[in-house]
């Protein structure tokens, strides 16, 4: 049997990224203190304003990425999909600004009002 994930689970690639994977799956007896039950429940309370299904969001494989990050996001993905190279002399006349403004077009934004994760983040949709 899997080990039911933690909130330091969620917290394992911050400040690029936060892993939603079994975050329904959290509970009281998993958190250290009060700031970690208000940072959980602002980031649940974030995905449900950006009209995230939070139940669907605990199933998925992968994460929010955060706002200033964001960029850096769009370039690896470029470079995952095969659009780029990982080094190419044409690296530097790609208007990576340009791409990573284009790529928003098919994600979401979640705001998370305060706690560990505040801030803006982006995800799927």
């Amino acid at each position: 049997m899997l080990n039911a994930p933690t909130f330091a689970d969620l917290e394992t690639a911050l400040p690029e990224y936060i892993n939603l994977k079994g975050i329904t799956e959290i509970n009281d007896t998993d958190l250290d203190d009060d700031d970690e039950a208000a940072s959980l429940a602002a980031l649940i309370a974030g995905l449900a304003q950006a009209g995230i299904d939070v139940g669907a969001a605990s199933q998925w494989n992968r994460a929010l990425v955060a706002d200033h990050h964001w960029e850096e996001h769009a370039r690896e993905f470029a470079v995952e999909a095969g659009y780029a190279q990982d080094v190419s002399p044409l690296d530097s006349c790609i208007d990576w600004e340009q791409w990573a403004l284009h790529m928003k077009i098919d994600y979401t934004q979640v705001v998370v009002a305060s706690g560990t994760f505040a801030g803006d983040w982006w995800t799927r949709s």
